[in-house]
This record gives C-alpha cells, structure tokens and sequence, in this order.
C-alpha cells in the first residue's frame, strides 16, 4: 500500500529536504535539527553514534523549521515554524 499517508510516515527516518536549523546540547552527546519541505520535521540525534533519538513532523502549513532549541536539562526541544503565525512547538523527550 503507498498511499501518501505512507510517505509522511516514512519522512520521520530521516530528512527529505533542506537542514534549515541546527541546534547542540551543551554536554555536545545531542544535536536537534529541523527542515523544509512539504512536511518539516525536526530530529534529535546522538552527536557521538548519529542514531536517530527522536523526531517529530510539524503541520504541512508550516512550510519549514525556522529555528530549534534543546533546554539546558535536556528535556525539551523547541521549535519554531515559517508559518505566518510562527507558531512554537515545545516536545518533551522523556516521554
């Protein structure tokens, strides 16, 4: 079955367009990185093995990642999209 459902699904792997923002934990184990496309997502990485920690899509009107953040403890990421509401996405990542 591919339906374009399938492909949103499958963008989480990894990214499908441009790194539009990069952000690095300042212990530098994490890096989060957000970019453009028809779904933008953001993604957190393990700076030492390059695994994929997390990642999560923003909505398709958000046409790109405008700017990401992790939180000095390492909880939370943030980001912020290109819409023209520049809407802030905040996501836990213990859970």
């Amino acid at each position: 079955m591919t339906a374009k459902h399938d492909l949103h699904v499958d963008q989480l792997e990894c990214h499908r367009d441009d790194i539009t923002c990069l952000d690095i934990n300042k212990e530098r184990t994490k890096v989060i990185t957000g970019s453009c496309g028809k779904w933008p997502s953001v993604h957190v990485w393990d700076a030492i093995t390059g695994k994929k920690i997390f990642a999560f899509q923003l909505d398709k009107d958000s046409k790109a990642v405008m700017a990401v953040a992790i939180s000095t403890d390492g909880k939370y990421v943030a980001a912020v999209d290109l819409s023209d509401k520049h809407q802030v996405f905040i996501y836990n990542l213990e859970r």
